[in-house]
């Protein structure tokens, strides 16, 4: 399993442990596996050394990555929690990305 699906999937695994379907929960995890920087790792691994064009670049294929674990994991057959920590994964990232959609 690669790092960025790893990583969902312990926020997810972290939700599903609360046994709720709540928002506030799903914060709760979403704070608690400190996923907001999920967007800030990459230009501060990169930026020192790459062009603004590459750290946007290797942004979008990060977030895209992220919304194709989330979608996947929605998808497979899981619990109902599972499910909806996958739909508010989607949601989180999309409200908190760095770049906007073109």
């Amino acid at each position: 399993m690669e790092a960025v699906e790893k990583r969902v999937v312990e926020l997810l695994d972290h939700f599903v442990a609360r046994r709720s379907i709540r928002l506030d929960r799903f914060k709760e995890s979403w704070k608690h596996e400190k996923f907001g920087l999920a967007h800030h790792v990459v230009a501060g691994a990169i930026h020192r050394t790459a062009s603004e064009k590459v750290v946007t670049a290797t942004r979008r294929r990060v977030l895209q990555r992220l919304f194709h674990v989330a979608l996947k994991l929605l998808v497979i057959p899981g619990v109902l929690e599972r499910k909806v920590g996958a739909i508010f994964t989607l949601w989180a990232l999309f409200e908190t990305q760095t770049l906007r959609p073109k």
